[in-house]
């Protein structure tokens, strides 16, 4: 930023000196005038540009270099540059006016002039955007941010306007009435910017740094190459101190403060810190870590029992919950233990048991499973109906499932085929030739091959509330069909 500002200050110290040259020494010679007035003239554009790269530069460090893009905006700038420049040959940006007693003396505005004040106007306030995204600060100020980027385009204004209404024969009267001339204004303009920009907190300044710290009442002090005290305030610092601090960032002192340094490019910084009233705080708290300590670990204990409580209590819930949705089959297995010496085929009794002890363990699992995760996966669905199936095959009982669901069921669904499926078996007494299930869109269908020796209507009663079945009577044989979604009544 520094180097760009350097650029715009020397650009606007060539202007005056040219303006200078011209009052002093070169008002005689017509054609002089003529080309160095297009001289000062270019200069605008110029610094305007370097103003606009200076901010590019606010909140980087002096190694920061900006982005080639930016030097995509020389082009128009030279090109309007070299357009002033050479003026005299087509008389572009300025017309002379033939009728004056000295036709080559001033300069009228062309239409040229109007291409050289948009794209000044464009790069004044292309800069203030640039600095509102380097600096914050104005954020939040509505009105602000729309007044700031108009303060150089009205000041710019105002002071050419005087310009302006002579060269345009508005008001000739004002001929001779400056009080300042013209690029000394516009000049003066853009260092009334900058500071405008700074006075706003746009632009930060660092100034006046040693003279703060040579006056401070803090304890600050920095230390040049052969540790010579700068600071006026600041105590001196023992060679000790300093041989302790070359070895660390900070050194505790008696008096319970810290001293604390920081390297620069050419010397050292330190400052104090007070301690005391946090070093005390501190033992404080280490005098009351040991009842804090046996705190934490009564609560750990508590929370640890009562977590363990309420666990069990939950366990015992669940417990109670599956034990009471299958206590029907629960019984009927303790009657058939009951009663397996009085029973005609053991086998048959231990193949009943392994039956309803199997549709027992899927069952509570399924039921686990949707507790756990709210639904039931088609897969353990499809383990659950495999495995009884496998228990229904060993009762001699040929069975088949085919559960590919194109959708995905209600938990609760699948819990009232696995039911209905038990319900059925027991219905029939186990005394089934064949038994088929399969699901289908939208439910599910279990296709039952009856004994011919049985002559008991297929009534089969839903085994769940908000699901219902229909049963279809054929030779031999029944079709249930379960129902997914909605009602539907037999």
């Amino acid at each position: 930023m520094r180097i760009w500002l350097y650029l715009e200050a020397g650009v606007m110290l060539g202007g005056l000196t040219l303006r200078f040259l011209q009052d002093t020494f070169w008002y005689k010679n017509i054609l002089l005038m003529r080309i160095s007035g297009l001289y000062i003239a270019a200069t605008i554009l110029l610094f305007l540009l370097l103003g606009m790269y200076a901010s590019l530069g606010i909140g980087q460090n002096d190694q920061y270099f900006m982005d080639y893009k930016w030097f995509g905006f020389l082009i128009p700038v030279l090109a309007a540059t070299n357009l002033i420049v050479t003026d005299e040959e087509r008389h572009f940006v300025f017309f002379i006016d033939p009728s004056e007693p000295q036709p080559n003396l001033a300069f009228h505005p062309g239409k040229g002039l109007l291409v050289f004040f948009v794209i000044g106007y464009i790069m004044m306030i292309l800069r203030v955007l640039i600095i509102y995204r380097r600096n914050r600060s104005i954020h939040g100020k509505g009105i602000m941010r729309i007044v700031i980027p108009l303060f150089e385009p009205i000041l710019m204004a105002i002071f050419t306007s005087n310009y302006f209404l002579i060269s345009l024969g508005i008001a000739p009267w004002l001929a001779g009435k400056e009080i300042l001339e013209l690029y000394a204004k516009i000049y003066a303009v853009e260092i009334l910017t900058w500071e405008f920009y700074i006075f706003m907190g746009l632009v930060p300044v660092n100034m006046e740094y040693q003279s703060i710290l040579e006056n401070a009442t803090v304890g600050m002090q920095i230390l040049s190459g052969g540790e010579k005290i700068l600071s006026k305030n600041a105590a001196p610092v023992s060679a000790e101190t300093m041989k302790k601090l070359a070895e660390r960032d900070f050194v505790t002192l008696e008096d319970g403060k810290e001293l604390h340094k920081q390297s620069l490019s050419d010397g050292t910084f330190l400052w104090y810190t007070d301690t005391s009233l946090l070093r005390k705080t501190i033992e404080d708290l280490e005098s009351s870590v040991e009842q804090l300590s046996q705190q934490s670990t009564l609560l750990e204990e508590e929370y640890r029992v009562k977590n363990n409580m309420a666990k069990t209590q939950a366990q015992n819930r669940i417990y109670d919950e599956l034990t009471s949705e299958v206590s029907v089959q629960l019984q009927k297995m303790k009657d058939l233990i009951h009663n397996r010496d009085s029973a005609d085929d053991h086998r048959d009794t231990m193949r009943k048991l392994c039956l309803l002890g199997t549709y027992v363990k899927r069952r509570c699992n399924l039921q686990l499973i949707r507790l756990g995760m709210g639904t039931i996966d088609p897969k353990d669905m499809m383990i659950s109906l495999e495995d009884m199936v496998q228990a229904i095959n060993n009762m001699n009982i040929p069975a088949t499932v085919s559960w590919m669901p194109s959708d995905m069921l209600p938990p609760d669904f699948a819990l009232f085929v696995l039911d209905t499926l038990e319900g059925v078996l027991e219905y029939e007494d186990f005394q089934i030739r064949e038994i088929r299930i399969a699901s289908i869109p939208g439910g599910a269908e279990l296709e039952v091959l009856r004994s011919p020796d049985n002559h008991k209507r297929a009534a089969y009663q839903s085994a769940g509330k908000q699901y219902s079945l229909a049963t279809q009577d054929l030779p031999d044989s029944c079709r249930i069909t379960l129902y997914a979604g909605g009602d539907r009544h037999v």
